[in-house]
């Protein structure tokens, strides 16, 4: 597939930012489509009030936050296959294409990684690996070992910890997080990446990156005068 943003591309791996980290529920998979259903069709006795621009998971539910932990651990959800965000698969084929490394990022229990991981597969995504992350662990830390790189997530929580760590965080656009500001790329489609990357490009001297670029011969980082 030929990349139609192949020199924003390369003007970001002047920078040393040749990977993509994205988070996977709320980003990749549709995880609250199919928590709401997986809701109504394990507990039907459960009354549901879906607010899409909630944050919490409980009061996009609209049920206690007891209620709300009881199905979220429902063993019968390592089984559950979520539905794609609409054109991901598109969208990481053209970040692909662009000569990004594509991470797929998630903090889920261990005894779901293996469904996790052969679903995903069974979509064919174009993704490099899937990372995780325990639940208590720190991301800040973890993406301190691959900055600078580029997190696209749906919390903007998570995003901060990406610009802490040294990344550039981007806020995948959702219901709950049309409020927050920064950076953004708003779906999956093509101008929306093109659009994303180039706002990425033109905030990179705001950005607290590290200070590195890469060397004429795209070998080792050399320091910025």
């Amino acid at each position: 597939m030929k990349c139609p943003f192949s020199e924003i591309a390369r003007e970001l791996e002047t920078f040393g930012i040749t990977r993509f980290f994205v988070d996977v529920d709320g980003v990749v998979l549709d995880s609250r489509r199919a928590l709401a259903d997986f809701a109504q069709e394990c507990y039907p006795s459960v009354p549901l009030t879906l607010n899409w621009k909630a944050s919490r998971g409980w009061e996009f539910l609209g049920i206690p936050r007891e209620t709300y932990e009881e199905i979220l651990h429902d063993p019968r959800q390592i089984d559950l296959k979520k539905p794609l965000i609409s054109g991901v698969k598109e969208g990481l084929a053209l970040l692909v294409a662009g000569g990004f490394k594509v991470d797929l990022l998630s903090s889920i229990a261990p005894s779901m990684i293996a469904r996790r991981l052969e679903h995903l597969r069974e979509d064919a995504l174009p993704f490099d690996e899937l990372l995780t992350v325990p639940r208590d662990a720190s991301k800040e830390e973890y993406l301190k070992e691959f900055a600078p790189a580029i997190m696209i997530d749906d919390y903007k929580k998570h995003v901060v910890t990406a610009d802490n760590a040294g990344c550039v965080g981007v806020l995948f656009t959702q219901p709950y997080n049309e409020a927050e500001s920064g950076l953004r790329l708003d779906g999956w489609s093509l101008k929306a990446l093109q659009t994303m990357l180039t706002n990425v490009l033109t905030d990179l001297p705001k950005l607290n990156l590290p200070a590195r670029r890469i060397g004429p011969q795209g070998k080792k980082p050399f320091a910025l005068e």
